[in-house]
């Protein structure tokens, strides 16, 4: 079966996620940031990264930079966002 790990910082939609995955026959793993995740990725043998881009700490983006060539990568956020990826790139960089 498929391993799909959840990186998501809120407890409850990371909850929700892996019970309705697990429902449909997933093996779930999850991380409520992205150093959680690389942990967990040495740990299990992961297939899919189903990822939040607003974490603490390493941000959606930075841990993507780091499994580009190890996991398939889905991006999950917000409405604003999706919307506003250019603006927040520019702001991440000004930091």
């Amino acid at each position: 079966m498929h391993t799909i790990l959840i990186v998501e910082d809120e407890t409850k939609l990371q909850e929700v996620l892996a019970v309705a995955l697990e429902n449909m026959g997933y093996t779930c793993v999850t991380a409520g940031s992205a150093e959680s995740a690389l942990q967990a990725l040495q740990e299990h043998e992961i297939h899919l990264v189903l990822s939040d881009l607003r974490l603490p700490g390493l941000s959606g983006r930075d841990l993507l930079s780091r499994l580009f060539a190890v996991a398939t990568f889905l991006w999950c956020g917000s409405q604003k966002s999706r919307q506003q990826p250019a603006e927040e790139e520019r702001q991440r960089q000004m930091r």
